[in-house]
């Protein structure tokens, strides 16, 4: 019985070993796996960073482009201001370097363009010649967001720059009408909507179906 008890205390102690063994595997199998779990998460923050900058690279032409664009823009419209300055015989230096340097020419007005060009520093500040062009200040202008109103105004400062015809006296006389009637409803941008007809929806279209060019 001796004998029998020790046997079954030597196994049970080997069997602790074992246990003990085991035990520590899996403490070092624990170990190893919060390792890679570690190592899979920097690669993960790795392959982020990384598509973070492709992105940054993607956006980089797009954004300089955008800069070239707006830049062309403002020395296009630049240019229109300059040219009608011009013609009515109060071009500064700065408006004939415009025109001497200006590569492209703009066709006609752009009202919410020509505005932006009397921001900031560096601005325009002779707003009367654009309130010739478009009969509104640039600060009133910037306000509007209806395209047929900047489109009318556009109409208005493509005629009166034109160097090469001359406007009708029925045209001027229309537009102001409209800017009149416009201001009066205080610059109420739903006239060609709003029943029954205003005053303002029957302006605009007298510009727009008179002649314009004599």
């Amino acid at each position: 019985m001796e004998s029998r008890a020790h046997v079954s205390e030597s196994e049970i102690a080997t069997l602790k070993k074992e246990v003990a063994s085991h035990k520590e595997e899996i403490a070092s199998h624990k170990q190893e796996i919060t390792s890679h779990k570690q190592e899979i998460a920097s690669h993960k923050g790795e392959i982020a960073s990384h598509k973070e900058e492709i992105a940054s690279l993607k956006e980089g032409p797009t954004q300089m482009n955008d800069c070239l664009l707006s830049l062309t823009l403002r020395h296009v419209r630049e240019r229109f201001i300059s040219t009608y300055k011009r013609k009515i015989g109060e071009a500064t230096p700065r408006d004939l370097e415009a025109i001497r340097h200006g590569n492209n020419t703009a066709h006609g007005g752009d009202a919410a363009a020509d505005a932006q060009l009397y921001e900031g520093v560096g601005g325009r500040t002779h707003g009367l010649i654009f309130v010739e062009l478009y009969r509104m200040t640039p600060s009133d202008v910037q306000k509007i967001r209806h395209r047929e109103t900047l489109e009318i105004l556009n109409i208005h400062a493509s005629v009166v720059a034109d160097t090469a015809v001359t406007g009708t006296s029925e045209f001027y006389a229309n537009f102001q009408a409209f800017i009149k009637e416009f201001t009066k409803s205080g610059c109420n941008e739903k006239y060609l909507e709003e029943m029954p007809r205003t005053n303002v929806h029957a302006a605009y279209w007298k510009v727009r179906n008179c002649r314009r060019y004599g």
